[in-house]
């Protein structure tokens, strides 16, 4: 039976600090292999570029400040559209919702803060967006649309 993958770094979280803390760990250590694991599905984007690709100003790829090649290039590799089921610091293993388990070296947590789900009770509501992600961004834009709003 094989065991779980082995990484001399792994950082939970696929977001700006995730991303420079591996760029950086790259730098002092060129050979280490580096994970980088992100819930969301997407490479690195800039949040603040959202409402200019919401407008139609920019196009959606504009919104990405990395690209696979770039990790690619620097032999980081991500594994992106997945939770951490859990981490057991003791043993250095953590488990993913896919049901894989890395062992590690080095764990960094660089997950960032997620604002809770606004709910409102008793009256009617219009339909309510959050404008935290580009999957956001992109229901967004798929609702004007829907309602022949064009933004570009």
């Amino acid at each position: 039976m094989e065991g779980p993958e082995r990484v001399r770094y792994c950082i939970i979280g696929g977001g700006v600090a995730g991303v420079t803390a591996a760029e950086r760990i790259r730098e002092l250590d060129a050979d280490g292999s580096i994970l980088i694991i992100g819930s969301e599905p997407d490479v690195l984007y800039s949040r603040v570029l959202i409402p200019d690709y919401i407008s139609g100003k920019i196009p959606r790829e504009k919104c990405f400040l990395r690209t696979q090649s770039d990790f690619d290039a620097r032999r980081i590799t991500l594994r992106l559209g997945v939770e951490v089921a859990s981490i057991l610091p003791a043993e250095k293993q953590i488990s993913l919702s896919t049901r894989e388990n890395i062992s590690y070296e080095q764990l960094l947590i660089a997950t960032g803060g997620k604002p809770r789900a606004w709910t409102a009770t008793g009256v009617e509501m219009l339909p309510v967006f959050r404008m935290q992600t580009i999957a956001d961004a992109d229901a967004i834009r798929d609702r004007l649309s829907a309602q022949g709003i064009m933004l570009e």
